[in-house]
């Protein structure tokens, strides 16, 4: 299996993997992701929402409206500007990606430890050294 093979076997798993601990909450995959995107104090509007997950807008909207009803986000009008909305998470919704992510962790840490692999902190930089690379290619935000 190639580099690029490996790297999307991850992908895939990893999103398998979510969507496993995501069912205990009744949230999918995409919701966790988009959840964990959302900064818990300021919030972040819905365009740049969409851009930095690089999802069109109108799905998006669909998606929010479903965890709107769900009690995981709201959604106000910017005080600047009042075309913009502007998306935030719930304590809910705090609470509950804070477990997926934890069932997520100690199921990649035993993986990791069956492979005899290090979590040390130059391990752990090397992820996000990889992940911040990848987030600069697929960026279009200046």
């Amino acid at each position: 299996m190639s580099f690029s093979e490996s790297f999307i076997q991850i992908a895939l798993f990893s999103k398998k993997l979510l969507s496993h601990f995501g069912e205990k909450h009744n949230i999918t995959h995409q919701q966790i992701i988009l959840l964990n995107n959302i900064p818990a104090l300021d919030g972040i509007s819905v365009s740049r929402l969409s851009r930095r997950l690089g999802v069109d807008i109108s799905t998006l909207s669909r998606n929010l409206k479903i965890m709107e009803e769900k009690k995981l986000t709201t959604k106000s009008k910017c005080v600047n500007d009042r075309r913009i909305y502007r998306v935030f998470i719930t304590k809910r919704a705090e609470t509950i990606i804070s477990r997926v992510l934890n069932d997520y962790d100690l199921s990649i840490s035993k993986i990791l430890d069956s492979l005899q692999i290090s979590t040390s902190s130059s391990f752990t930089q090397n992820i996000e050294n990889i992940s911040w690379e990848l987030y600069k290619l697929t960026n279009d935000e200046k």
